[in-house]
């Protein structure tokens, strides 16, 4: 009798061993299963911006994404979204799309904006004490043109007392304002959006480039970019010559020469102004001008698409007398015979 109340102790003890692993077997299971479902969600969410429940139709997962979509974005999205994907290579992530077929021009809000209150504030402040230092005065020239134009650093003075305490008091009240109604950051793109953003970023192996005839970004591999760069063009030894980069400072130099000893120097041509002079002047302060960058465009209503050469120049020194040149032909151009608006370029 003794040994068979033994027996079946053991056999009970075996049995919850085996109930043990078995239970421990199928958390383990669970668990994978848990994480393997985290990461499919996940997977999706980063791809498509949102995750479908299979157990509902396709009408509800639906309404359930447009539910869950902030309402700026809604009514912020355009109709059309034009994107261009030229890789051969490498396969971008399919939630690019959404993000570059909202084009060049789109602005993105960030989610956390840097508030540049107390700039505005002294630009207000600068603002209201220049027209109170030249109130009054007769301003106005006939010759004046906003694209030679540099505004200079100098601080005019306090106004009158009563001015300036109205402005201390409209500043007060305005930072006050700011800190009891601050509105809570938003942006105006999705998560999917911002991810996609932050890929290209953050990756090397793409470049957004720009089709002809505004035709939307383009999305291409950036060794295949800079091949058709050279292919294309920099490679033709009939247009364009390779120089060092001493060469390069050597032209730079010398232009910044010309430029200063034809507008800056005591003998100067009659037709160039003092308004002339004073623009390069304050043109001249500046430590560094911005190099002219080339870059191709892709004429992607070609078959087969084809690239087209551009050298940005906006900023560049040569840039400002150009703009001068043209402003200066404007007013002469009624003493030019058969005078075309582009002809200075």
């Amino acid at each position: 009798m003794r040994y068979k109340i033994l027996s079946e102790k053991a056999k009970i003890n075996t049995l919850i061993k085996k109930s043990f692993i078995l239970t421990k077997t199928y958390n383990d299971i669970d668990h994978k299963a848990a994480n393997l479902t985290k990461q499919n969600k996940q997977h999706c969410y980063d791809s498509y911006g949102f995750v479908s429940d299979p157990e509902l139709t396709l009408r509800s997962n639906k309404i359930i994404a447009l539910r869950k979509m902030p309402i700026k974005i809604y009514f912020n999205s355009p109709l059309n979204l034009t994107f261009h994907n030229l890789c051969s290579k490498l396969q971008p992530p399919s939630g690019l799309g959404c993000l570059l077929g909202l084009g060049q021009k789109f602005i993105i809000q960030k989610k956390n904006p840097k508030l540049k209150l107390e700039e505005t504030l002294e630009d207000i402040i600068r603002d209201v004490r220049l027209k109170y230092f030249f109130a009054g005065e007769q301003l106005e020239n006939e010759d004046f043109n906003p694209k030679l134009y540099l505004k200079t650093d100098w601080d005019p003075p306090a106004a009158a007392d009563d001015i300036e305490k109205r402005l201390s008091e409209f500043c007060r009240s305005i930072r006050e304002h700011k800190n009891l109604h601050s509105s809570r950051p938003a942006t105006n793109i999705s998560r999917l959006q911002y991810r996609a953003l932050k890929f290209l970023k953050n990756n090397k192996d793409f470049i957004v480039a720009l089709a002809d005839k505004n035709l939307g970004p383009i999305l291409i591999e950036r060794d295949e970019y800079v091949r058709r760069v050279f292919k294309d063009h920099l490679s033709n030894e009939a247009t364009y010559t390779q120089i060092s980069l001493d060469e390069a400072r050597k032209h730079m130099a010398y232009h910044r020469k010309t430029v200063g000893k034809l507008f800056l120097s005591e003998e100067t041509l009659d037709f160039i102004r003092d308004e002339d002079k004073t623009f390069f002047k304050r043109l001249f302060k500046q430590d560094k001008f911005r190099r002219p960058t080339f870059y191709i465009l892709f004429k992607i209503h070609k078959k087969p698409w084809a690239t087209r050469p551009v050298v940005s120049c906006c900023g560049s020194l040569l840039a400002a007398v150009s703009t001068w040149l043209d402003v200066w032909l404007q007013k002469i151009k009624h003493l030019i015979p058969g005078y075309l608006k582009d002809s200075v370029h």
